[in-house]
This record gives C-alpha cells, sequence and structure tokens, in this order.
C-alpha cells in the first residue's frame, strides 16, 4: 500500500466592508490601546473612572487616522465642484466618504524616539474651558524640517431624543497659541474645522517644514472649550479626553527631551 499523503488546504478569504467589520476592527483596537496605556501608566492609568477611559480610547482611536492621498484625489476630481477655490465643499465631499480617514491600529499603539504623544482627560461643567499644556522639546528648534503637530478631542454627551441636533453638548479646541513661532499653520488634508463640530470627535492637524524658534522651556497651550448647551440646558459636567502628538521626523530626541520634561522631580526638604 502506498503512504497516505496528506494534503494541505487552503483556506479561501475574502474581503469584507460595512459597519459589523469596521466595529469588530475599533473593538480590538481600543483593547489594545487600554493594554498599552495599563503597560506604560499602571495605576496611575486604571484607577480613573471608567467613562474617563473609554472616552480616552475614543480619542486616541481616532487620533492617528489620516485620508489617503490617492482616495481623497479620486473624490475631489470625481466629484464637483473641481475649482479649487472650492476647497470647502471639496473637503466635505471627501469627509462624506472618508471621515477622518483610515486608521493605522499599528500606529495608535506605537511609539518612536522622533515623536512625542500627550493624553489628558477631565470632567467640564456648563460654558467652561480647560486648559492643557505641552512642553516644546529645545531639539526642533532652528531645523527647517517637516514637523506637525495635532490634536484629537473627544467626548460623551447626553441626548435629546426629537430633536435634528440630538447631541446637546457641544465641546471646541482652540487654535494653539506660538503657531507661528513654531512655523506651524492648518494642513491642507483634512476635513473643515467647520465640518468637523457636528460630531463628539474633533481633530484638528498643523504642519510645517520652516525652521521653529524654540525656548528653553517653552510650552503651548491647547484650550478645550465647552460652548452654549444645544437646546434645554445640561448642567451635568461632561466628560472628555484629548490625545496631541508632537512629531520632526528623523529628530530621534523628540520623546526622550519631552518625557524628561514631564517626569517628577524629587521633593527638596
Amino acid at each position: 500500500m502506498q503512504p497516505h499523503q496528506s494534503m494541505a488546504m487552503k483556506a479561501p478569504s475574502a474581503n469584507t466592508n460595512g459597519t459589523s467589520a469596521a466595529t469588530a476592527l475599533a473593538s480590538r483596537t481600543c483593547h489594545r490601546i487600554h493594554d498599552a496605556l495599563e503597560d506604560a501608566y499602571g495605576e496611575q492609568f486604571t484607577i480613573l473612572p471608567r467613562h474617563r477611559r473609554a472616552v480616552l480610547l475614543k480619542a486616541l482611536m481616532v487620533h492617528p487616522a489620516r485620508w489617503p492621498e490617492n482616495t481623497a484625489l479620486l473624490v475631489r476630481e470625481t466629484l464637483e465642484p473641481r475649482d479649487p477655490k472650492q476647497h470647502v465643499r471639496q473637503k466635505d465631499n471627501i469627509r462624506r466618504f472618508l471621515g477622518y480617514g483610515v486608521l493605522d491600529a499599528d500606529d495608535a499603539v506605537a511609539c518612536a524616539g522622533d515623536r512625542a504623544t500627550f493624553w489628558a482627560v477631565g470632567m467640564l461643567p456648563s460654558e467652561q474651558s480647560a486648559v492643557v499644556e505641552i512642553p516644546i522639546p529645545t531639539c526642533i528648534g532652528g531645523q527647517a524640517r517637516p514637523h506637525g503637530l495635532w490634536a484629537t478631542l473627544a467626548w460623551f454627551t447626553p441626548v435629546q431624543p426629537g430633536r435634528r441636533s440630538y447631541r446637546s453638548v457641544r465641546l471646541n479646541l482652540l487654535d494653539p497659541d506660538h503657531l507661528a513661532t513654531l512655523a506651524l499653520k492648518s494642513a491642507p488634508g483634512q476635513p473643515d474645522h467647520n465640518q468637523v463640530r457636528r460630531g463628539t470627535v474633533l481633530s484638528r492637524r498643523w504642519e510645517g517644514s520652516r525652521a521653529p524658534a524654540v525656548t528653553e522651556n517653552m510650552t503651548i497651550r491647547l484650550v478645550v472649550q465647552r460652548e452654549l448647551d444645544q437646546g434645554m440646558p445640561i448642567d451635568d459636567p461632561v466628560p472628555y479626553g484629548l490625545a496631541v502628538t508632537l512629531s520632526m521626523p528623523g529628530v530621534n530626541e523628540v520623546y526622550s527631551q519631552v518625557r524628561q520634561r514631564l517626569a517628577p522631580r524629587p521633593r527638596i526638604r
């Protein structure tokens, strides 16, 4: 008898799309982000109330999303208007198809020496604002090379059924100070600022290639502002999460210098 030979069968595969698949991928990415934060910060992160951790995961998951250049160009060239002066309408068409863009799950949890990501959580009362200060590393000063700053704000809001604007609380992220000093301006490949204020996630990006002017112990201020409530006023504070990344590709001292600035200093008796 001939010896039995087994043949390995290749499992069939197929592509799919839709909200069911996206939900599974998003849930898995949130688990990975949570595990990374727990490993990095330990109890400092795990003692946060669950709703604050949840809104932070929401911000960090959207944070690395980007418009694919080829896809955005296809939408821009296919749909009207094609006039470059109508860039706001063009961005709105791209936003309808792509939202904030494609998410790289690995990028959401990865670290790199040439970038630093900050996060903050809090509760914001009615018509109040919160200030988050971001330290600027001196290593990026005087270097004429591409660099960027991007920030993602997420929050939870009570809903009001029966209203067209059913989200009753709206937050806003103001332009940071010192943008000109850091040689930064609003990045073109992102949704228009007014268009992204319709949901509960707001992401902004600023880019530049000229040399920033950085001073010792320099910081920039990001202001999270709660605007007038839509419809019936909400007295309760709402949770928010903020993710901010500062990057200058090729300058590997960015992360280490920022971490040194944020390290707690020993108490002097």
